[in-house]
């Protein structure tokens, strides 16, 4: 099924964006990050508590000894690394963050962008603490396992700053979250819920198909928004059950597992 470009796509797109931590960078790119005049390096014991944590989950990982360079928000955008909260690049093995985690709102109101995560930067150092580690001690095989890994071994430390696990979903999770949900198999389901046929909605043109989508695309948004949701709280329940395990040598993620 082909969806036209619209809003929809456009916006899920971006939301997947900004989730996606382990970004490809050229040796170039890694080098110009170093090399910047505003890049700033951080060590332990900065951010202590962030390194005490992921060290305590990942103690053969020697996460004390990772390097972490804040970089220019600005600079990280002519890179092509826009309004990116934080990454852990396979590649280097380094860790950036931006200077600034503020995103401008888009001049024009699209419901997806009403998605977006409220996170400090311990919390975008735990997270990426824990891919540094996790690429050193767990045998991956997606980039869906790693993110898996990073959100479930940080809720204890989401936890222990008093916030709620709806919270944590709803302002850390879920970007990632509503980027791992199958938008096209949400929309063939709204369409159908709607009284549409499909095979004549596919005989369409673009200007028809996007007016038609245009009509459901608040019940795609809430059916998209409660799927991911609910895979947020499986995700939470899964490592609650055993907060004190991660995967390790495993090729199939957990979340795979969950039955939705």
């Amino acid at each position: 099924m082909r969806i036209p470009n619209s809003s929809i796509d456009k916006a899920r797109a971006h939301n997947r964006r900004l989730a996606k931590q382990s970004l490809a960078l050229s040796k170039d790119h890694v080098e110009r990050i170093k090399s910047h005049p505003s890049t700033k390096e951080i060590r332990y014991p900065e951010f202590k508590e962030s390194f005490d944590y992921v060290d305590a989950i990942f103690p053969n990982a020697k996460v004390k000894e990772a390097l972490i360079y804040q970089v220019s928000k600005d600079f990280l955008g002519e890179l092509g690394y826009k309004n990116v909260g934080g990454f852990f690049n396979k590649a280097s093995k380094i860790v950036a963050v931006p200077d600034s985690l503020y995103i401008q709102k888009p001049e024009k109101y699209s419901i997806w962008r009403t998605i977006s995560a409220e996170i400090t930067f311990d919390e975008v150092i735990v997270h990426e603490l824990i891919h540094y580690a996790s690429d050193k001690t767990v045998l991956s095989n997606s980039d869906d396992f790693e993110e898996e890994v990073a959100y479930g071994n940080s809720l204890a430390y989401l936890r222990s700053k008093g916030y709620s696990d709806e919270f944590i979903i709803e302002k850390n999770f879920l970007p990632y979250l509503i980027s791992s949900i199958d938008l096209i198999d949400v929309t063939r389901r709204v369409l159908v819920e709607n009284g549409y046929n499909l095979h004549e909605f596919e005989r369409q043109t673009d200007r028809r198909r996007r007016a038609a989508i245009k009509k459901v695309q608040k019940h795609i948004f809430n059916k998209t928004k409660s799927e991911a949701i609910h895979k947020g709280q499986e995700l939470i329940r899964i490592y609650s059950e055993t907060p004190d395990s991660k995967p390790v040598d495993q090729k199939i993620s957990r979340v795979d597992l969950i039955d939705f």
